[in-house]
């Protein structure tokens, strides 16, 4: 099985349970396979999907995942307010977790504009 196979699977599993703790990850990380596939719409709508969960749950664990790749994804669209507002909440929470990941993966996104 594929990594989006094995979060669409976990998704699929919360939902039939009514378990909605973990949802905004699983989003997350099913938006960030499509992404890195180059399967942008799908990536789109999973990522919406996540942040969606992290406001509603007000989640802070993950969220700067999914700020970065919906950064990426309004800069691939020229949407630089959206590029702008992600980016900024993404480095807020993975500054706020100081999770190493999240750090590098916001600095990451932030070094695209040098490029």
């Amino acid at each position: 099985l594929t990594a989006i196979e094995f979060y669409k699977k976990a998704i699929s599993l919360c939902e039939s349970n009514n378990i909605m703790k973990g949802l905004d990850i699983f989003y997350t990380g099913l938006g960030q396979s499509y992404y890195e596939s180059g399967q942008f719409e799908e990536a789109d709508k999973y990522i919406k999907k996540a942040l969606e969960y992290f406001i509603k749950y007000q989640n802070s664990w993950g969220r700067a995942i999914a700020e970065g790749y919906a950064a990426l994804l309004a800069r691939d669209k020229n949407d630089i307010a959206g590029y702008q507002h992600h980016l900024s909440t993404g480095e807020y929470y993975a500054n706020k977790l100081k999770n190493p990941y999240s750090m590098a993966l916001i600095e990451r996104i932030k070094q695209l504009d040098n490029t």
